[in-house]
């Protein structure tokens, strides 16, 4: 990082941590398929046929369920609440048996990236249950950006890149603070909030992150170019 003439991080926690290493350091946060995600709010969208029987609300989270993931806050709501879904989505790396045996917890494995508007639309609150660590407290997790984006009520760790959309997210850090915070996000839902959601992140596109680092590489260049 010293050594760098130009550095970009993902995270506030990264730029705060790497600024006082290298001054040129830059926050380039991951950017989000605003577009795609939007498609979970379009009366076009049908949701997956198997859904439709499911007991509702359905509590949803897409993604690599590896060990950051706290499967603890998980279990907890699935035992808690024994009247609503826990949808799982995406490659399962570690030992999951424990939520396989609760008949309200639904594991699917991969989906199509294409057809993840079809189970947003389907989920009533997503949740981002990482653990506290301080590996994950430097993430940014592109995930409540595609929560967003798609409009639906989230609930989430209180990671530092979370905190940013004040309000929009709700936060909590274990089980019962999850239960909680999805209880109080689906009475408080409204369409007005459905678009905050989508306008809190609909300019923070890939094609605006490149342009913002592209930008930034252009000045250092010319600065190396004019000798200074």
């Amino acid at each position: 990082t010293r050594l760098a003439d130009i550095v970009f991080v993902c995270s506030q926690g990264l730029l705060e941590s790497h600024r006082p290493l290298n001054a040129n350091t830059h926050l380039s946060p991951h950017g989000v398929d605003a577009e795609v995600f939007a498609l979970a709010t379009s009366p076009e969208t049908e949701i997956p046929e198997e859904v439709r029987r499911w007991p509702r609300p359905i509590i949803g989270f897409w993604g690599l369920l590896d060990r950051w993931v706290d499967l603890s806050i998980l279990e907890y709501i699935a035992r808690a609440r024994p009247e609503w879904t826990v949808l799982l989505i995406g490659r399962v790396v570690v030992d999951v048996s424990a939520l396989k045996q609760m008949s309200n917890v639904k594991i699917l494995g991969v989906k199509p990236y294409s057809e993840l508007p079809k189970w947003a639309k389907a989920i009533d609150v997503c949740i981002l249950p990482f653990t506290l660590t301080s590996l994950m407290l430097q993430s940014s997790p592109l995930k409540v950006r595609e929560y967003l984006a798609a409009g639906k009520p989230t609930v989430s760790v209180p990671l530092p890149d979370v905190l940013q959309f004040g309000k929009l997210v709700q936060t909590a850090s274990d089980g019962p603070g999850f239960v909680s915070a999805i209880e109080e996000v689906l009475a408080a839902n409204t369409p007005e909030l459905v678009t905050l959601r989508q306008k809190a992140v609909e300019g923070s596109t890939w094609d605006a992150t490149v342009a913002n680092v592209l930008e930034k590489l252009e000045a250092e260049l010319l600065g190396f170019g004019s000798g200074s």
